[in-house]
């Protein structure tokens, strides 16, 4: 990740949350598949006119919300499956799942593959 480019920590952190949701934090990612989601979604945020219109300053200011975002939801996830907190667990992968569905993304619908994010079948 480029610690300049906040589409990589939108990227990332769409990723952590379909992680988390889909109950799949395990350590056992694919680096070519986040790689394709990278290559996927990353153009799409670096497109997208409100981020376009950030200055450096409030591009800095995001990347580190949105990094430190990303980091919670692994610390939470792990923190709850070593305590085997089934209750809270699910509560984060709700809360998840919610979260990203406010901004269009239906994570329960997704699969990460070797060609990015594609429906599920």
């Amino acid at each position: 990740m480029d610690p300049t480019d906040l589409a990589d920590a939108l990227t990332a952190y769409t990723v952590v949350m379909w992680l988390v949701a889909n109950d799949r934090l395990d350590g056992q990612s694919d680096p070519a598949r986040l790689k394709a989601v990278s290559e996927q979604i990353g153009p799409q945020f670096r497109a997208a006119p409100e981020l376009r219109s950030l200055s450096p300053e409030q591009r800095a200011a995001e990347y580190e919300r949105v990094a430190a975002m990303s980091l919670y939801g692994i610390a939470a996830y792990t923190a709850f499956e070593q305590k085997g907190d089934r209750s809270a667990k699910a509560e984060l992968q709700a809360a998840a799942q919610e979260s990203m569905q406010r901004v269009g993304w239906d994570l329960a619908a997704l699969d990460i593959t070797h060609r990015g994010f594609k429906p599920r079948r």
